[in-house]
C-alpha cells in the first residue's frame, strides 16, 4: 500500500489508498468509516488502469476532496517505470463512493514527478496543482475551475523551480475563495520553502521564501498546507537541519529529518 490519505467529514472518515503506485498497475481504493475509524466496512474501487491506458499504468493519488456530497480523488497517471507523459484527472463519486467516473482535467504533459493536490474553496472554486518540466527545472501551474470541474484554466505561479526528489507544490483554498500555494525548492546545495497567494481570477501575488536556505542533502517527499477559519496558512514540512535525533537509518534516510511547522502571521 502506497501513500494512504485520511480525510474527515464530521464523524465519517474517508481513506484513499493504492497498491504500490510506482511499480504496479494502478488500483485506487476508497475506504469509509462511519464510526470515527473504529470499523472500516466499505472499500470501493475508485479507479483502475485499463488496457486502453497502457501508456499510463501507474497512478499517483492525492488527498480526497469531500464537498456537497461529491467525493473527488485527484489522479496523476503515467508510466513511472519507463518514463513518458502524465495525465491529470479526478476519480469522482456522487453516490457515496459506490459508483465512480473518471473526469479528465489535463494532459499529456511532461513532469519529473507529480503528487496531485486539489482543494475546494467555500464558494465552490476548485484548485488543482500541475507542475510541468523536468528534474532540472519545472514551472508551477495551478488549474482553477469555477464550474464544478467542467472546465479548467491555468494560473502560472512560478518558473524554473527545482523540486528536491519527489516533492511538489501543495495548494489549499482560503475562506475568501483565494488559495495559497507552497513548495519546497532546491537552489544549488540548499533548500527552502516558498509560497504565493493566488486568486481565482488569475492574479498571482508575489512569491516569497519563508525560511532561510538550509543545507540539506537528504531525501524528503512533500509538504502539507492548511488554513484555519481566519484564513491563516499553516505549513508542515520535513527538513534535515542537523537538530534531529537520528536513530538507525531507514531507507533513504527518511527518519533523519525534523518536522517543522510554519504559521502565517495574523
Amino acid at each position: 500500500v502506497d501513500r494512504p490519505w485520511l480525510v474527515a467529514d464530521g464523524n465519517t472518515l474517508y481513506m484513499a489508498y493504492a497498491n504500490v503506485m510506482s511499480a504496479e498497475p494502478a488500483v485506487n481504493t476508497l475506504a469509509v468509516s462511519h464510526d470515527g475509524g473504529k470499523t472500516w466496512l466499505e472499500h470501493h474501487i475508485a479507479h483502475t488502469a485499463t488496457l486502453e491506458e497502457s501508456d499510463r499504468p501507474n497512478t499517483v493519488i492525492g488527498p480526497p476532496l469531500i464537498a456537497d456530497g461529491t467525493i473527488r480523488i485527484p489522479l496523476a497517471s503515467a508510466d513511472l517505470t519507463n518514463g513518458g507523459p502524465t495525465w491529470l484527472s479526478f476519480a469522482v463519486s456522487r453516490a457515496a463512493g459506490v459508483t465512480w467516473t473518471e473526469e479528465p482535467v489535463a494532459g499529456p504533459y511532461d513532469v519529473f514527478f507529480h503528487l496531485p493536490v486539489a482543494s475546494q474553496a467555500p464558494d465552490g472554486t476548485l484548485y488543482l496543482t500541475k507542475p510541468e518540466g523536468t528534474a532540472e527545472g519545472s514551472s508551477i501551474e495551478v488549474l482553477v475551475s469555477l464550474d464544478d470541474g467542467q472546465t479548467w484554466s491555468p494560473i502560472r505561479v512560478a518558473d524554473e523551480v527545482v523540486f528536491p526528489s519527489v516533492t511538489g507544490p501543495w495548494v489549499d483554498a482560503r475562506p475568501d475563495g483565494s488559495a495559497t500555494v507552497a513548495w519546497l525548492q532546491q537552489e544549488n546545495e540548499t533548500r527552502t520553502i516558498w509560497a504565493a497567494r493566488i486568486d481565482a481570477s488569475g492574479v498571482v501575488h508575489p512569491a516569497r521564501a519563508l525560511i532561510a536556505p538550509v543545507e540539506d542533502s537528504s531525501i524528503f517527499e512533500f509538504i502539507m498546507l492548511d488554513h484555519d477559519e481566519a484564513g491563516r496558512a499553516f505549513i508542515v514540512y520535513p527538513m534535515d537541519t542537523g537538530d534531529c535525533t537520528q536513530t538507525t537509518p531507514l531507507a533513504q534516510g527518511r527518519n533523519a529529518q525534523c518536522v517543522w511547522l510554519l504559521r502565517e502571521d495574523a
